[in-house]
């Protein structure tokens, strides 16, 4: 993006007329600083696609379910979960609603499982989303980053 055309910045005497008040030149100048940071700052009022995060902790997980958000704000696109525990090991089922998405569940250990998402992958503001935890076998300190794109 090119930035705007600011006018030549008038002498220090060249800002007021001899009565005190702002001249042309410093009108003219302080009107270009406007426009263009006016022009610069005219997209940042939409908020742009861009990857976010959503971050779970869930100290000692029991095999049962676990809200992660009820009621989205806005919709968005689950494009990736990573999972991770302390100690232990259980199943991990990311589900929006009562579907789970497509792919095959993350396996969580004690070594970072990352799995992309490319179907079944899309909440709708007002979905609920939560995480079926499964084959628990003491599982400590999980930790599940879903990372999402807004729609």
């Amino acid at each position: 993006m090119a930035l705007p055309k600011v006018n030549p910045l008038p002498t220090p005497q060249g800002f007021t007329t001899k009565e005190g008040g702002l001249s042309t030149a410093g009108y003219q100048f302080l009107q270009s600083l406007y426009q263009g940071a006016a022009a610069a700052l005219s997209g940042l009022g939409v908020v742009q696609a861009s990857q976010e995060a959503i971050d779970v902790s869930i100290e000692y997980p029991q095999n049962q379910d676990y809200p992660i958000e009820i009621n989205a704000p806005y919709g968005y696109t689950i494009t990736q979960v990573d999972s991770y525990c302390a100690s232990g090991s259980c199943t991990a089922t990311v589900k929006i609603g009562t579907t789970a998405l497509g792919g095959t569940a993350n396996s969580v250990s004690t070594s970072l499982q990352s799995q992309p998402r490319t179907s079944a992958n899309v909440v709708a503001a007002g979905n609920t989303t939560k995480v079926t935890i499964s084959s628990n076998s003491a599982c400590n300190r999980l930790r599940l980053v879903l990372w999402i794109t807004r729609t």
